[in-house]
């Protein structure tokens, strides 16, 4: 492992330029074959001693002698493997390390089906589709190529941290399960360009449609299942926007992103001064973090300078299973340090773990690999995640009639 670790520049150059993995035949032979297999062990050898050394512990949950067994096995089987295979393969370990900021990057030019998946209780709806499957829309999944739902879910949660929590998966099952390279990995389906998947309507009524890797840039557009887009699932693209709500007074804040915190924790609170609103309505439920000491430093101490939103019923944050790593952290910040009332679901990832994510590429395949770099904790010994102080799930008629029952349940509390 450390030769490969130290290889020179040169000698990846020449692997690289020998052949482009991406995409490659699925088991080469002969000549072809060994130099494929030693690309990949070389891949591997890389994967392995670069995540022991560069982790802040990554044998903090799988030993060490698991880890290296697990490797090991892995370079042993790369001759009768596909390449999408063997990265699964990685994926499957870097899962078993056990944080949510240690994983495999899947490549970029790998597709997806032209869907979205939502969890709802323990159905997987199908909340978007692409045009050509609109007839499958807000259908339960039941099956894929044959496969029991409850099935695929269980082997999908092979390539999800297994010390994360429940929320995790939930966020990160949808993700996957669009993923054709993947399904095929975990032999759910038969080959990584066609599905067949088996949906039933609210009345009872079952559609089975055969969905095609939709490997193109940019993906196509999909249409929703909801009667109407809520507040929170609008100007996607933006990562902080506000929506002043007058007759309810409030102040709606949407915090996706950490992009320039200072300067716009600067304008927030000028517009919250300007409308006079005796409540701020922050929500943190599509956040997948960022630096969680710039809302330490910008945000915390303009809610403190303000009585009116300091105080029960003033401030409220809106949290979920997306709400993830720094904003896991700044929504465990707003519960200890305001008066704020978290509103929604469980957050998406234990708030005692390995965090602070770098990331190493592998010499040939260029394969990105996320590891943690160090360790936190934001609740006492035991606690699997930052729960609400009110939970409110978001339901499959919810989400159908276009409602949002977090913020209605905000909305209808007395100013």
């Amino acid at each position: 492992m450390q030769e490969v670790g130290g290889m020179r520049r040169r000698e990846v150059a020449m692997l690289l330029a020998a052949a482009a993995l991406w995409p490659s035949p699925a088991r080469s032979q002969g000549a072809d074959g060994a130099a494929r297999a030693a690309r990949w062990r070389a891949d591997i050898a890389a994967f392995g001693s670069g995540l022991a050394r560069r982790h802040k512990n990554a044998f903090h949950r799988l030993p060490r002698p698991a880890f290296e067994a697990a490797v090991s096995t892995l370079a042993a089987d790369v001759p009768r493997l596909t390449d999408h295979e063997i990265i699964v393969g990685l994926l499957k370990i870097t899962a078993a390390v056990g944080d949510g900021h240690t994983y495999v990057k899947l490549p970029p030019n790998w597709g997806r089906y032209p869907l979205q998946f939502y969890v709802f209780g323990d159905e997987l709806r199908l909340t978007h589709a692409a045009a050509p499957y609109k007839e499958a829309l807000g259908g339960r999944l039941v099956s894929v190529d044959g496969v029991e739902v409850g099935e695929v879910r269980r082997r999908l949660n092979s390539v999800m941290s297994q010390g994360e929590n429940l929320w995790f998966r939930l966020a990160n099952t949808p993700g996957y399960l669009i993923r054709p390279q993947v399904l095929h990995a975990l032999s759910v389906v038969r080959g990584p360009e066609t599905a067949s998947l088996r949906f039933q309507h609210d009345d009872g009524r079952e559609l089975e449609i055969a969905v095609t890797n939709a490997a193109v840039e940019p993906p196509p557009a999909l249409l929703d299942a909801a009667a109407k887009t809520p507040l929170y699932r609008q100007r996607p693209a933006e990562g902080w926007w506000t929506q002043n709500l007058p007759d309810e007074r409030a102040l709606y804040f949407c915090f996706r992103k950490y992009d320039d915190v200072r300067g716009r924790a600067r304008s927030l609170f000028e517009e919250i001064d300007a409308v006079g609103a005796p409540r701020l309505v922050l929500d943190m439920r599509q956040n997948g973090g960022g630096d969680f000491t710039k809302v330490r430093e910008h945000v915390i101490p303009q809610i403190l300078r303000r009585p009116r939103l300091n105080r029960k019923g003033g401030f409220y944050v809106l949290i979920g299973r997306r709400t993830f790593s720094a904003a896991m952290s700044n929504a465990s910040d707003f519960r200890a340090r305001t008066a704020a009332i978290l509103v929604g679901e469980p957050c998406g990832e234990s708030p005692n773990s390995y965090q602070e994510n770098d990331s190493f590429r592998l010499p040939n395949s260029r394969v990105e690999v996320s590891y943690s770099t160090r360790f936190y904790r934001f609740a006492p010994e035991g606690e699997d995640a930052i729960r609400p102080d009110h939970p409110v799930e978001l339901t499959w008629a919810d989400y159908k009639a276009g409602r949002d029952p977090v913020l209605e349940w905000v909305l209808a509390e007395p100013v």
